[in-house]
């Protein structure tokens, strides 16, 4: 799974865990005499967290084996506030707190904002890893166009002056793409209209060679082997 992927759903997952919260609020202040108990604990807050701080160390490529919770959490608190993001308290201080009714209002206050500045730094690292996937793409596809045009130019020394206009088209679209299969090959006969096409090959009422390819298991045989042969003659 790509890293861009993986904040977006910690980042998520942090959102859902306020929507819970406030869901089981509603729930309350709506039917008297329930209590749904919320979902945003302290215990929840602190298991994301130290997800969110291994998967960075992971991306990172840093050593997870001697990291305790402890260690998590501080990393996940740092990199928060080195993203600028105001943090509502002190990793000692992430506890569930016995008393009344405004310590435990104060408490949920806090979790929330946790999980907002946790949500927020998940988006963060998720628009940061997008950007180098996209880079790291670009490369890759770079780097893919430099080999095909260095194939092209080392069929391009290579090529054999053909006596058949069929074997000068298949070598054509060889040229233009050493990768090209059979079928592609056959494709590119049909747009360019390509005369000496065997008479054979376009019996049973097909009028296009890449559907007497895909129909006509002797014809598909027959193609299989001319292509294979203009290709082993580019490769020299």
């Amino acid at each position: 799974m790509a890293d861009s992927v993986v904040w977006r759903k910690l980042s998520k997952k942090s959102r859902k865990s306020q929507a819970d919260r406030f869901n089981a609020g509603e729930v309350n202040a709506s039917m008297p005499g329930t209590v749904v108990e919320p979902l945003l604990t302290a215990g929840a807050v602190e298991e994301l967290m130290r997800q969110c701080a291994a998967e960075l160390m992971r991306q990172r490529g840093a050593e997870l084996a001697t990291a305790d919770d402890s260690d998590l959490l501080g990393i996940w608190f740092k990199e928060l506030k080195e993203n600028g993001i105001p943090i509502p308290m002190s990793g000692q201080d992430i506890k569930v707190m016995p008393g009344s009714e405004a310590e435990r209002n104060c408490q949920v206050g806090l979790l929330d904002g946790l999980c907002e500045a946790t949500a927020t730094l998940g988006d963060i690292l998720a628009t940061e890893a997008e950007e180098r996937e996209e880079k790291q793409r670009a490369l890759e596809t770079e780097a893919a166009q430099a080999e095909l045009e260095k194939q092209r130019k080392a069929a391009g020394a290579r090529r054999k002056v053909y006596h058949s206009a069929l074997n000068r088209h298949i070598q054509n679209c060889l040229l233009n793409d050493p990768t090209a299969s059979a079928l592609q090959v056959c494709r590119y006969l049909d747009e360019q209209d390509v005369r000496g096409i065997p008479p054979t090959w376009l019996e049973n009422g097909n009028r296009e060679l890449s559907a007497a390819y895909r129909n006509d298991p002797k014809v598909r045989a027959c193609i299989d082997a001319r292509v294979s042969k203009v290709r082993r003659d580019l490769k020299g």
